[in-house]
């Protein structure tokens, strides 16, 4: 039986062959580099694309079996073509050991026996007019630190923002490091797996910092202060989520910086740390390469904008637009906040005045008419709010007027309505008010806070 191929389906093997092994040659592969994987021949593939003459491709495709023709196409096709060494865990953290596929010999990448740091030092000799795509094609590695008692969501949603943006071009490879090097319990009982303590991973691009419940009101162990200062001291950029940024202070990298966290433990922070320059509106703070994020979701906020910063706001906004999320979200997170909960020690002449102003916040609190109740001047109603509030008669008023409305909006009140009872005259100056302390309009607000309702489909 004949077994030989056809003269015309050679020759369009040979033109697949070159074809596949100038792609494999313009992605910067060197034979070396295919030789222990899982193809057919792969030494000769190698000599291949290593010596490329027309003879030898000749002769190696005479002896090549015929699956290896497509194997040859996705090659040459594909930048992710070859899978990075060892159990990398999936970018969400789901599935221990999986193989995360990422850019093997394309324009720095790391491959297998670099030491941690030459990734870098490769990318550092590039420039030109290819930086551009360099940029988008070389891999950023994330490590992510987390602890027993981490909160789920700080590490899951920036994650999955990063896993995203690589559906688009992107190229991150994501890790997670424990102090000790072993899976950690997080907030929701779910076991989380890592690849190791800090000094196991390469040098990565991001530091990113976790928080969780566990790291307000107690000190922070010593081991994942070191962990954090090993990491930021090899990386790019350093990032926190929620209260990681507790742990970034302890370890003295937010000293004389602006940062931001959750807003329940704003305050906190910057009574803990003094040094450091608390924001506690924003949504997330960039200083000098030093990010940090307000609360749980806002994480994903803050990632959304670290790949803007790598990549442009064109991919990013495919990432948003597929996870379902803002660009930009609107306001600050004190929008979000508790209702004002501050109120002057029991023996003070305050606390008469703040009781009455709480409970009635439609009447007509002016400095002259509390400071008359008090019984002291007005000069010295204001000391007195200064020293025990930490705020003037006037913006303690709009403060409590503030929370007023914000809980008749969530009733569903109307905007006008709201102004009304609570005191601030007209739906203009209450507008002024919801912008400059929260971002947003009153409406906006209802429209946010008031039920979930909306955001189900209408019955059919």
């Amino acid at each position: 039986m004949n077994t030989r191929v056809p003269k015309d389906r050679r020759r369009g093997r040979a033109l697949t062959v070159l074809a596949a092994t100038a792609m494999l040659a313009l992605t910067g592969c060197k034979g070396g580099d295919l030789v222990s994987y899982d193809l057919p021949n792969p030494r000769g593939l190698a000599a291949l694309v290593d010596a490329a003459p027309i003879t030898l491709g000749l002769v190696w495709l005479r002896t090549a079996p015929p699956q290896i023709f497509p194997r040859l196409i996705s090659l040459g096709r594909s930048r992710r073509t070859f899978a990075r060494e060892g159990p990398v865990t999936s970018p969400a953290g789901v599935g221990a050991g999986a193989r995360v596929v990422t850019p093997a010999c394309r324009f720095g990448a790391r491959r297998r026996g670099d030491r941690p740091g030459a990734t870098a030092a490769r990318r550092d000799r590039g420039g030109g007019e290819g930086q551009k795509v360099r940029d988008m094609a070389h891999t950023r590695d994330i490590a992510f630190v987390v602890f027993d008692g981490v909160k789920m969501l700080d590490v899951a949603g920036p994650a999955e923002v990063f896993a995203e943006a690589n559906q688009f071009g992107a190229a991150y490879a994501i890790y997670y490091v424990s102090p000790s090097g072993k899976p950690v319990r997080a907030s929701t009982g779910m076991q989380v797996p890592v690849d190791g303590r800090a000094e196991d991973v390469p040098d990565p691009d991001t530091a990113v910092v976790a928080g969780g419940d566990v790291l307000v009101g107690r000190a922070i162990e010593a081991d994942l202060v070191n962990t954090v200062k090993n990491l930021h001291a090899r990386s790019r950029r350093t990032a926190s989520v929620c209260t990681g940024s507790f742990i970034l202070a302890a370890a003295g990298l937010l000293a004389g910086r602006r940062a931001t966290t959750h807003w329940r433990h704003a305050g906190l922070l910057a009574r803990a740390f003094p040094d450091v320059r608390v924001e506690s509106d924003a949504l997330f703070v960039e200083d000098a390469a030093m990010y940090t994020s307000a609360g749980v979701s806002a994480g994903m906020d803050l990632a959304l904008a670290l790949v803007e910063e790598d990549h442009g706001a064109d991919l990013t906004r495919e990432v948003a637009r597929q996870l379902v999320m803002f660009m930009q979200r609107p306001g600050g997170q004190s929008q979000f906040s508790a209702p004002l909960d501050r109120r002057p020690p029991r023996p003070s002449p305050l606390r008469a005045v703040v009781d009455l102003i709480s409970a009635q916040p439609a009447l007509d609190h002016s400095a002259a008419g509390l400071a008359a109740r008090v019984g002291v001047s007005t000069r010295q109603l204001g000391r007195l709010f200064a020293a025990e509030l930490r705020t003037t008669p006037a913006k303690y008023v709009e403060l409590v007027r503030l929370d007023h409305a914000k809980a008749l909006l969530d009733r569903g009140h109307t905007v006008a309505e709201t102004a009304r009872v609570v005191g601030f005259g007209s739906a203009e100056t209450m507008r002024r008010s919801f912008v400059a302390r929260l971002g947003v309009s009153p409406s906006q607000y209802r429209d946010r806070f008031a039920t979930t309702e909306q955001g189900k489909d209408a019955p059919r």
